[in-house]
């Protein structure tokens, strides 16, 4: 079986075939958008279709401009060209994924483009890198549609068989198509999520923003989508962390008499992580205490929390924030999931608006926690405190995250000086853990706490 390394797509397209009836399909427009790798299809102004598609690499992008339909063709021919001879070769097998692919020429099919500017003007043809024959490039369906939604192409727009049997059809000659990259046509406009962000856009504009900010903030190129968030797991993936989660908390519940201790807190324990706790008492201990008198939050359990959220500040996490919450609120398969998703985001907009901050700058942990002590953006609207009486509350400033989770913990019922069932379950309404509360009792206890215990 013969592989090939590149396989070039051409449309037959030349001489004789510009005789045919270029009258423009008034009724009808392709919108191609290459950096949403979208393709939508209007009918006297209705969105009939909207399909993903892959597009240009970068040394061969496909151009941008106004083009329209100038030809049907069925199918497309296929060609290996000879980099050295130039001589074409009709394909029957493409290279594709880890293998070959037998080309089904029954169902490929193409719409050849031809660019209008470009033709009239040969300096617009350079500039749009279409070369000799603008012409040649087209929208055709793709045999390998593991590379929908990738840039791999020459130039050329590909969709999967089923959707160019759906397109094909119904789109006439001369029908005019659009292809952008503008900034301003991104995820939020397409049609299927245009209403949820008109709402949610709704919601921010009464918090102070305006629809020109939230439609830049949400195009911004820096927005990016986290698979972790909406990849669901696979019924095995489901079974092994599950199996796994229930032999480690029979080990452990034996191990420690009762006392769920999660695997992932033992380095809490290590003498060095102990003596770091110690230091760091120290160093902050006028202020901490301060802390303790107007919170009531003992200090060593201050020092507990903020070295297992974040290291005392050395691991505050390099997600983008506003990516997080976007990306549940866009994406997460549970509908609960989608609107905490909403919730968050609200909250980390309006606090980004009170600071003046850019919020595609700020980063936090994997599920959106922030600063030094780990705060989701609504627990900060909530619980945060200005420790330093500087006008901002910034949680990676060690006096406002000191003042912050004393605050959270006092609003959560924390009694001073005890370790009972009432402190437990402020401790455990900061992190669900069932290990977390007892944890962070043990780490405070081992860098000099001595409370009463009940």
């Amino acid at each position: 079986m013969r592989f090939f390394s590149t396989v070039v797509i051409y449309i037959a397209c030349f001489g004789t075939i510009f005789a045919q009836d270029d009258t423009t399909a008034s009724d009808q427009l392709i919108k191609i958008h290459t950096r949403a790798r979208i393709l939508e299809f209007f009918e006297n102004d209705s969105l009939v279709f909207t399909f993903p598609i892959r597009v240009g690499k970068e040394d061969t992008p496909t151009p941008l401009g106004t083009a329209y339909v100038y030809i049907k063709r069925n199918p497309p021919i296929f060609h290996e060209i000879d980099p050295g001879t130039k001589e074409r070769t009709i394909l029957y097998e493409v290279e594709c994924g880890d293998g070959t692919k037998r080309i089904d020429y029954k169902n490929i099919k193409a719409l050849g483009l031809r660019y209008e500017t470009a033709i009239l003007d040969p300096q617009i043809a350079r500039k749009l890198n279409l070369g000799k024959h603008p012409q040649r490039y087209s929208i055709y369906s793709v045999t390998c549609e593991e590379t929908i939604g990738l840039t791999t192409s020459g130039g050329s727009v590909g969709l999967l068989i089923d959707d160019m049997l759906e397109l094909y059809p119904r789109v006439k000659i001369g029908c005019p198509v659009i292809i952008s990259d503008d900034l301003m046509f991104v995820y939020w406009q397409r049609h299927e999520y245009k209403k949820m962000y008109g709402k949610l856009f709704d919601d921010l504009e009464d918090r102070g923003y305006t629809r020109k900010e939230l439609e830049s903030i949400f195009s911004d190129p820096r927005i990016t989508f986290y698979e972790y968030v909406y990849k669901e797991l696979s019924k095995e993936e489901k079974k092994k962390i599950n199996e796994l989660a229930k032999g480690h908390g029979k080990k452990v519940e034996k191990a420690t008499g009762g006392e769920i201790v999660s695997e992932s807190f033992k380095l809490d324990f290590s003498e060095s992580s102990i003596q770091r706790g110690r230091r760091f008492l120290a160093e902050y201990d006028s202020l901490l205490q301060s802390v303790e008198d107007i919170h009531g939050l003992d200090k060593e359990m201050n020092v507990s929390v903020l070295y297992q959220e974040s290291n005392f500040g050395a691991d505050t996490g390099d997600k983008g924030v506003l990516s997080v919450f976007n990306t549940y609120f866009l994406l997460h398969p549970k509908r609960s999931k989608r609107a905490w998703g909403r919730k968050e985001l609200i909250s980390f907009l309006t606090i980004c608006k009170q600071n003046k901050w850019d919020p595609l700058a700020i980063k936090g942990a994997a599920a959106g926690e922030m600063g030094m002590p780990q705060f989701l953006p609504s627990s900060y609207v909530a619980y945060a405190v200005d420790g330093n009486s500087d006008g901002i509350v910034d949680l990676w400033n060690i006096a406002d995250a000191a003042h912050s989770v004393a605050n959270y913990l006092k609003q959560s019922g924390w009694r001073k000086g005890y370790w009972d069932r009432e402190n437990r379950h402020a401790v455990g309404r900061y992190n669900k853990n069932p290990a977390y509360a007892w944890n962070r009792a043990r780490y405070a206890k081992a860098i000099g706490w001595k409370p009463k215990e009940y």
